[in-house]
């Protein structure tokens, strides 16, 4: 779920771009998904290790979960998402991809360039490896 302690934290660490919860952890989602898809399995591990519960933020997972979220949260549910930004969240492999799904979300690709230092921070600060957080910013673009 994505009441987690650690991935509400990680959700919180982009409260600074100003974006709607949709965009915060459906952006979150395909960089995790890119992710996912070109670290090594033993990468992706420590990753997934450190920060406890991110498999639920990979691809679409997160921003499909939403909609629970916030009810429980007194707020009103997110819009359901089209097929098409499902799709362009849910299979990432490259950093074309990425800027595919930044923009069915409705942002600009230049939102990866603001999201990336604040989630290498984020897992810094969860004891995520330094070499693993180095692939993370050259798989993303930084």
């Amino acid at each position: 779920m994505l009441g987690n302690p650690q991935t509400l934290n990680l959700l919180q660490s982009l409260s600074s771009l100003n974006l709607t919860p949709q965009q915060a952890v459906g952006g979150t989602g395909a960089m995790l998904d890119l992710a996912k898809n070109q670290l090594p399995g033993a990468q992706y591990a420590q990753l997934a290790q450190s920060v406890p519960g991110i498999d639920k933020l990979v691809g679409s997972n997160g921003v499909q979960q939403l909609a629970g979220l916030g009810g429980m949260l007194g707020g009103s549910a997110a819009k359901p998402l089209s097929s098409e930004t499902t799709a362009a969240l849910s299979n990432v492999n490259d950093l074309q991809g990425l800027h595919q799904a930044f923009g069915a979300l409705g942002m600009d690709s230049s939102m990866i360039d603001q999201f990336t230092p604040l989630l290498l921070q984020y897992f810094g600060q969860q004891g995520a490896d330094p070499s693993l957080l180095s692939s993370l910013g050259s798989l993303w673009g930084a």
